[in-house]
């Protein structure tokens, strides 16, 4: 399933989602590094898209999107996610080692 990092078109699923109060991102991330390390990847990728539609800036999810990506040999996913992760801010440097 590739995963949607255009900013405007997450906007939009994110606007057609109902109203929900139950997942938080961090929440979402360490699913999705759990999947990760499972290998299974779809399912990261799906918790990692519902992490983006809940807070498109956050640099960390970001970074583990380039991470998913680029084990699923989706290189120029991953190099899009690791540039949004970088120009969130410098923190996010530090975990695209």
């Amino acid at each position: 399933m590739p995963l949607t990092i255009d900013l405007v078109e997450l906007e939009k699923l994110r606007a057609a989602l109902p109203p929900q109060g139950a997942a938080s991102v961090p929440d979402l991330l360490a699913l999705a590094e759990a999947a990760q390390q499972e290998r299974k990847f779809e399912d990261a990728e799906r918790l990692l898209q519902a992490a983006v539609l809940l807070d498109p800036e956050h640099g960390p999810t970001w970074a583990l999107i380039g991470q998913v990506e680029d084990e699923v040999g989706d290189v120029d996913t991953a190099r899009q996610a690791y540039r949004r992760a970088m120009t969130l801010g410098p923190d996010e440097r530090s975990t695209l080692k």
